[in-house]
């Protein structure tokens, strides 16, 4: 079964209490890259796999 899954980056914003400041800058990033390329969920994936640890 497939499923196209699409969502607004924008919509939420979970963070963890105890989050490194490198893993927030990382994903304040990948954010920031998504938002200027109007990246589509697949390239959103993308981004954040290959920017954040």
């Amino acid at each position: 079964m497939t499923a196209d899954i699409s969502y607004q980056i924008e919509r939420y914003c979970f963070t963890e209490i105890s989050e490194p400041a490198r893993l927030n800058r990382q994903w304040a990033n990948v954010l920031q890259m998504c938002r200027e390329q109007q990246a589509g969920p697949e390239e959103r994936v993308r981004l954040a796999l290959l920017n954040v640890d």
